[in-house]
């Protein structure tokens, strides 16, 4: 009784020395993700080998970009959240304070993605893919054509759309958001479709939850960023392989729509591991990103196809982070017929 009395005694003294180093600890911890993710001295020493330039946006204009697509003629074309489209001269030239913006398109719904074919600006806004076209030459759009508009949405605040360039095909990816990133209160949401040249809307793969970007690789396949939340641990870069399932089971249901076999409902709480010997069409993450170390939303990519004179990144990928306002590398590679890899923050 005497020992442990005792020994409670000491164990009693020490708590508050092992709550101090507890919380200096998790401080420390705070801080160094602070550091990480705030990283002045990082962009300082970034500039000695990567030249940032800031280009002046449309007086009075907060554009909130969404989405960039390269012109002929050295144009570029600017998508906005708020739903304009600007295009840009005068972006590659030595002084850039001399940008001149006009006004292509308004009153678009959220576009997230957009490219240039045959004379027309192609975007993938919430409710559709669209063709965006200046028919008399006056600089602006006239002709809006939808595409494909074969998913659902109802006006839920996180049902997003990302879309890509085509692909070898000439297809386009679209990654769809779950509605409020927790249901599927809409057809196709938490899936990935692909839209054809002729408009045709092709179910891809399942289980996606909230994406924040999409992109290619130089092999042509075709990569989303899914956000840390339901059945995600951690936010990540996923490779959408077709017939595949990314792993929230949420928007199963929208396979009844078109035939499909059920994609597979894995069990709350398992592993990867254990439910992929289950579900073999369960394609693990190719990278996580550490949550709040690496970022906590990470967004669009590109992949580095300048064969070098961007760096010795060649075919590595660059993915968006929104909530730090910072830029990741990727380095990916195949193993066993599965992506996998490492993020270099």
């Amino acid at each position: 009784m005497k020992t442990f009395t005792l020994t409670l005694l000491a164990l009693l003294a020490l708590a508050p020395l092992a709550e101090a180093q507890a919380k200096k600890k998790a401080a420390d911890g705070k801080a160094a993700a602070k550091k990480a993710m705030a990283g002045p001295e990082a962009m300082a020493l970034q500039d000695k080998y990567y030249e940032r330039v800031q280009i002046p946006t449309p007086p009075g204009e907060v554009l909130e970009v969404s989405s960039i697509a390269l012109l002929p003629g050295k144009k570029v074309a600017i998508a906005s959240r708020r739903g304009d489209v600007w295009i840009c001269e005068g972006a590659y030239e030595a002084d850039v304070t001399k940008v001149k913006w006009t006004k292509f398109a308004s009153n678009l719904h959220e576009p997230l993605g957009m490219f240039y074919k045959d004379g027309s600006l192609f975007l993938t806004q919430r409710p559709e893919h669209t063709r965006l076209t200046d028919t008399d030459g006056d600089g602006k759009a006239d002709a809006f054509d939808t595409i494909c508009a074969k998913w659902g949405i109802n006006g839920d605040y996180h049902e997003y759309a990302f879309g890509t360039d085509p692909d070898k095909d000439g297809n386009v990816w679209v990654v769809l958001c779950l509605t409020g990133s927790f249901h599927a209160y809409s057809p196709w949401r938490g899936w990935c479709v692909r839209i054809t040249p002729e408009g045709k809307m092709i179910p891809t793969t399942s289980g996606i939850r909230s994406p924040g970007g999409i992109g290619m690789n130089e092999k042509n396949d075709v990569f989303y960023t899914d956000n840390q939340g339901v059945w995600n641990g951690s936010s990540s870069l996923k490779w959408l392989r077709p017939g595949s399932f990314q792993g929230n089971p949420t928007g199963n249901k929208s396979a009844s729509l078109a035939n499909l076999p059920a994609p597979p409902e894995p069990k709350s709480g398992s592993r990867v591991l254990a439910e992929r010997l289950k579900f073999p069409e369960f394609v693990p993450p190719a990278v996580v990103f550490p949550h709040g170390k690496v970022g906590n939303s990470p967004s669009g990519m590109a992949c580095d196809m300048t064969k070098g004179k961007w760096g010795p990144w060649a075919n590595q990928m660059f993915v968006g982070e929104q909530t730090a306002s910072q830029v990741q590398r990727v380095n990916l590679e195949v193993v066993n017929g599965l992506y996998q890899g490492a993020v270099f923050h």
